[in-house]
């Protein structure tokens, strides 16, 4: 989306994009157990304000995805999966609990599909949008009562897929871990930072601390060790997986074989052309009228 100024015009990326112009894809990061990432930002996060974007695919119950806190944690924001539920939870009192907890209820997030997650925070009010944040996807607390800011420590208050604390001189724990999922185009105020091993600073933010991470975001490879009955044969769901037939077949009426599946049904062929349905390998050929091909 193009942002217009009276000195420049500047582009606002869709989710999973950046760059100048948007042309630029960004590289996601698997999290593995014990993994986190702790962020030394290079500008004043806004007090009154928090805006938190990010990109998300898991196929577990928990874990915390991002969070924002001020030197003690006593002052939070905390974007997380709490039984499968999108969380936004958030305390802006520093001498004591006054946590308020916002969520999505009737959607599951941990389904293996990429996700995006919008927080607004103005003063003690929130907005937590889930992908297009319509209907079931969209709640909001309009509570005006209390403290109003949230004080960032810009370098040891910002964490991805949890925080790390350090139980001996070389070993740590990472509390309320976000394991087995990955994370992708993460934004603070709108400014995008780095999620390594592909990339380790950008000029919001460098990464100071990052533990068991993966390049991209690869399944697990679940149809290694699983024989199907004939004829079905093991699609990889991504970090899951499904006995079924294959491409060009569907399964029969009493779900004990499979049996081609005609395309022409679909009506794939344009402007008067004629389908022909094939073997489930070849699927359909169209017969173009005079004056069209392809």
């Amino acid at each position: 989306t193009c942002m217009g100024s009276f000195q420049e015009a500047k582009c606002h990326c869709r989710p999973g994009w950046t760059g100048p112009s948007c042309t630029i894809a960004t590289i996601p990061t698997t999290f593995k157990p014990q993994s986190y990432v702790k962020y030394a930002l290079s500008f004043e996060p806004d007090r009154f304000s928090t805006q938190i974007q990010l990109r998300f695919r898991t196929r577990e119950e928990y874990g915390e995805l991002f969070r924002v806190a001020d030197q003690h944690n006593r002052e939070y924001g905390i974007l997380e999966i709490k039984d499968s539920r999108l969380h936004f939870r958030y305390n802006l009192n520093s001498l004591r609990t006054e946590e308020k907890d916002l969520w999505l209820n009737a959607v599951a997030v941990d389904d293996g599909q990429w996700h995006v997650a919008r927080v607004s925070r103005y003063g003690s009010a929130a907005i937590l949008e889930l992908d297009s944040g319509e209907g079931r996807r969209y709640n909001e607390t309009f509570n005006f009562v209390g403290h109003q800011w949230l004080l960032v420590d810009k370098q040891e208050g910002v964490y991805s897929g949890g925080k790390a604390e350090y139980t001996g001189v070389r070993t740590f724990e990472v509390y309320a871990d976000y394991s087995k999922g990955c994370l992708d185009d993460i934004r603070l105020e709108g400014k995008h930072l780095p999620l390594p091993p592909a990339m380790n600073g950008t000029q919001w933010g460098q990464a100071t601390m990052a533990r068991n991470l993966e390049r991209n975001c690869p399944s697990n490879k679940p149809c290694a060790n699983v024989i199907c009955p004939e004829p079905f044969e093991c699609v990889d769901l991504w970090n899951d997986y499904e006995c079924t037939c294959g491409e060009g077949r569907i399964m029969s009426p009493d779900s004990k074989d499979c049996m081609d599946k005609d395309e022409c049904l679909d009506l794939p062929c344009l402007n008067g052309g004629t389908c022909i349905n094939q073997e489930p390998r070849l699927r359909y050929r169209c017969i173009c009228p005079d004056g069209f091909w392809g």
